[in-house]
C-alpha cells in the first residue's frame, strides 16, 4: 500500500513539475517496494521512471529503469510485460531525439501516449492521479483526471457509468451545484443500465435518491424549478413517482404550486396521484387546491379533466 502512495504521490508532483518531491517519492516507492520484494509494484516503480526519463530526454537513465523493470517480469508477482517494455528499451537506446527530447514537458497521458501506452493503462494512470487528488481534497483536479479516464472509455457503458459516478462524487465533494450532480448521476445510472450491471446500478440510484435538507427527492427540485427535461430523464430512469418530502408533498403537488403545466401533464401521463391529500401535516391540501390557491388555472382545468376531485375538502373547510 504505501509504495503504491508513494508512486501515486510522485505522479501527481510530476505532474505538477514539481522535480524535486516528484523524485524523492519515487524513490521511496522504489526503496519499499524492493525491501518488501514487491516485484509488481517494482516494476511499476521502474517503468514510471524510465518513461518520465525517456520524455526529459534522459536516454541513459531511461534505459537502465526499463531494464530494471524488465527484469521484475517473471520474478513471481509482476504481470508478464516484456514486449511493452522492449519496446520502451528500444526508444530509450535509439534516443528517440527527434520526437520525445523535443517535446515540452506534459501531463501523465500525454507522456503515456508519446511513449505508446494502451488506452486500458492510460486510463489507471488517470484513476490513480484522480484517486490521490481526492485524498489531498482536491477534487476539481479529481475531476479533471475523471474526464480524462472517461474519453478512454467511449463506446464502453459500464467502464462510462463508473467513471460518470466518480465524477459526480467529486462535484459533490467540490460543492458544485446539485443540478450538476444529479446530472452526472443519471447518466451513471443510464451508462450501468445499458451495461446490464445490477451493481452498479443500485450504487448510482442510492446516490441520485437522495434527499436535501427539507427532504425533497431530485424529481421534487426538477418539478418546483420548471425544469421538463429533468423530469423527464428522472422517470426514463425509474424515479419513484409519488414520493414525499419531509412535509408530505409529492412532485405532484409542487409542479401545481408553481404553475408548470407541462410538467403535470407528464407527472398524470405516468400515473401520479391526483387526489393525493398530503402527509398529515399537509391539512388535506390536494394538487388542485394547491393549483387553484396559486392561481394557476389552466394547470387547474388540466386536473379536472384527468379526474380531480371537485368535492375533496381541505382541513380548513368544515364539512
Amino acid at each position: 500500500m504505501r509504495t503504491r502512495l508513494y508512486l501515486n504521490l510522485g505522479l501527481v508532483y510530476d505532474s505538477l513539475r514539481d522535480a524535486g518531491r516528484r523524485g524523492r517519492y519515487l524513490q521511496r516507492s522504489v526503496f519499499v517496494a524492493e525491501r518488501a520484494r514487491l516485484d509488481e509494484d517494482l516494476q511499476r516503480a521502474y517503468f514510471n521512471l524510465g518513461a518520465i526519463h525517456l520524455r526529459q530526454g534522459q536516454h541513459p537513465q531511461a534505459l537502465r529503469c526499463l531494464q530494471r523493470a524488465r527484469d521484475c517480469v517473471g520474478l513471481g508477482t509482476a504481470p508478464p510485460l516484456p514486449r511493452r517494455l522492449c519496446g520502451r528499451q528500444a526508444l530509450a537506446a535509439d534516443g528517440v531525439r527527434a520526437g520525445l527530447a523535443a517535446a515540452p514537458p506534459a501531463a501523465p497521458r500525454a507522456y503515456a501516449e508519446a511513449l505508446g501506452r494502451p488506452a486500458p493503462e492510460l486510463a489507471a494512470i488517470h484513476v490513480s492521479l484522480a484517486t490521490t487528488f481526492g485524498d489531498l481534497q482536491e477534487p476539481a483536479r479529481a475531476e479533471h483526471h475523471y474526464r480524462q479516464e472517461l474519453a478512454l472509455h467511449r463506446g464502453d457503458a459500464l467502464e462510462e457509468g463508473r467513471t460518470w459516478l466518480s465524477i459526480a462524487l467529486a462535484k459533490e465533494e467540490a460543492g458544485e451545484p446539485r443540478a450538476e450532480l444529479e446530472a452526472c448521476l443519471g447518466t451513471a445510472l443510464e451508462r450501468a443500465e445499458a451495461a446490464g450491471e445490477l451493481r452498479l446500478q443500485v450504487r448510482a440510484r442510492r446516490r441520485w435518491n437522495r434527499r436535501n435538507d427539507r427532504g425533497e427527492t431530485p424529481l421534487h427540485r426538477a418539478c418546483i424549478e420548471g425544469d421538463l427535461r429533468r423530469v423527464q430523464l428522472y422517470l426514463k430512469q425509474g424515479h419513484p413517482l409519488n414520493p414525499r418530502d419531509y412535509c408530505g408533498w409529492t412532485p405532484l403537488h409542487e409542479a401545481c404550486n408553481h404553475g408548470h403545466l407541462e410538467i403535470v401533464r407528464l407527472l398524470l401521463d405516468r400515473g401520479a396521484a391526483v387526489d393525493d391529500a398530503g402527509g398529515p401535516g399537509c391539512e388535506g391540501i390536494t394538487p388542485l387546491h394547491d393549483a387553484l390557491g396559486c392561481g394557476h388555472f389552466e394547470v387547474a382545468e388540466l386536473l379536472v379533466q384527468r379526474g380531480a376531485s371537485l368535492a375533496a375538502r381541505n382541513a380548513k373547510v368544515s364539512a
